[in-house]
């Protein structure tokens, strides 16, 4: 009995962790390519801002911090990273196919177990 209290309460906790994530779906004004967004990370928790895209388009994004731990992660619509797109905190590429891709701010776990915090903003571009 003891062995299923205990798997409830760290599924439980779990769960709250997954919670603690924010989602923020991306949109561009009318008649704009790109937008410029602002937030924060600590700890474990990270960022995700989806966006829509088309294969063949380009993207852009560039992370400015004060915090030399901020980065992201460039995630396709199947959430495998894209090449060349992991901790990063200015990247350009070519995407490979049309979706929802998820740029994800975060900071490394060597900052993280340090409950280390981080301000930043974020731009996003879209050719």
């Amino acid at each position: 009995m003891k062995k299923y209290i205990l798997l409830f309460l760290v599924l439980g906790l779990l769960s709250l962790s997954v919670l603690a994530q924010t989602k923020v779906n991306v949109h561009f004004a009318r008649g704009a390519n790109s937008t410029k967004l602002g937030g924060s990370v600590s700890g474990y928790k990270y960022v995700d801002y989806v966006v829509g895209a088309r294969g063949g388009q380009t993207m852009s994004v560039k992370l400015e911090s004060a915090s030399s731990y901020a980065s992201f992660v460039v995630f396709d619509p199947t959430m495998e990273n894209v090449e060349g797109a992991t901790e990063q905190v200015d990247w350009t590429g070519d995407l490979p196919s049309n979706g929802k891709y998820t740029i994800r701010v975060l900071l490394p776990r060597s900052a993280a177990r340090r409950g280390v915090s981080a301000r930043y903003s974020l731009k996003i571009s879209i050719d």
